[in-house]
C-alpha cells in the first residue's frame, strides 16, 4: 500500500543515546531480506543515535566551517544515509523491493512512532534525486504535500564537495561515544567514508 501520511523530518529526541526508543528494524523484513537489510537499517539507526548524541551541542545547525568544527550541517544524517545507499546495486529487483518495503514500513507509522533510523526514507529520496537509485522508487514520495526544499538545498551543498564533506562528517561520527556502541558494519562503513575510500556507485549530481 502506498503511503498517504504527511511526512515530517524525523528528529531523534535530544540526549537519548541508548536504544530507549523503537527503531525502524523490522523482524519480518530482516528475515525476508537478510544481512543487506539488517546492515542498511543498522546504519540508519546508528547515524540517528549519533544525531541524538550531538543534538544538544548542535542547536543551530551552523555547518562545517573547518575540519575541526564541532557542529555539523543541517541534513548531515540524511547525507550520510544517502551515501550509504549508493553502495546498493539498483539493478537487482530484490534491492528495489527491499527499499520499497522498508520505506513503506516507516511511512505507514506516525512520525512520533517511527523511532531511530527513520531518516532512511529521506536518504532514499535523496539517492533517487541524484540518480543513485531509479526513478521508479519515486512513487513512494508522491503523496508528500510538498518537496522538502530546505533539506534539498542543504544536501545540494553537502554533495557539491563530497570528497571533503563526506570524510569530515563521517569522522565526526566515529568519535562519538554511544551505549551500546556503533554496530560493527556501521563503524566499518564510517571508517571507509572518513578515509575517503567509500565507493559511490555514481558521481552524484546536484
Amino acid at each position: 500500500m502506498r503511503p498517504t501520511r504527511r511526512v515530517q523530518l524525523h528528529r531523534a529526541r535530544r540526549g537519548e543515546t541508548k536504544l530507549e526508543l523503537p527503531t525502524i528494524m523490522d523482524r519480518g523484513l530482516a528475515v525476508k531480506h537478510g544481512a543487506t537489510y539488517v546492515h542498511m537499517a543498522a546504519f540508519a539507526i546508528d547515524v540517528d543515535r549519533v544525531f541524538a548524541a550531538l543534538a544538544p551541542d548542535d542547536e543551530d545547525d551552523i555547518g562545517l566551517i573547518d575540519p575541526a568544527a564541532d557542529e555539523l550541517p543541517f541534513g548531515w544524517e540524511i547525507f550520510l544515509t544517502s551515501a550509504r545507499l549508493h553502495a546498493l546495486d539498483p539493478s537487482q529487483p530484490a534491492i528495489l523491493a527491499m527499499l520499497e518495503e522498508t520505506c513503506s514500513f516507516v511511512l505507514d507509522q506516525a512520525p512520533d512512532e517511527q523511532g531511530y533510523g527513520s531518516q532512511l526514507v529521506f536518504g532514499v529520496y535523496d539517492a533517487v534525486k541524484r540518480g543513485a537509485l531509479p526513478q521508479s522508487l519515486g512513487w513512494l514520495f508522491r503523496s508528500w504535500r510538498g518537496r522538502p526544499k530546505q533539506l534539498e538545498r542543504a544536501l545540494d551543498q553537502l554533495w557539491r564537495d563530497v570528497a571533503k564533506t563526506l570524510p569530515a562528517v563521517a569522522q565526526r561520527c566515529t568519535i562519538v561515544t554511544l551505549d551500546p556502541p556503533l554496530a560493527p558494519p556501521t563503524h566499518s562503513t564510517l571508517r571507509q567514508m572518513a578515509a575517503g575510500t567509500w565507493s559511490l556507485r555514481i558521481n552524484p549530481r546536484t
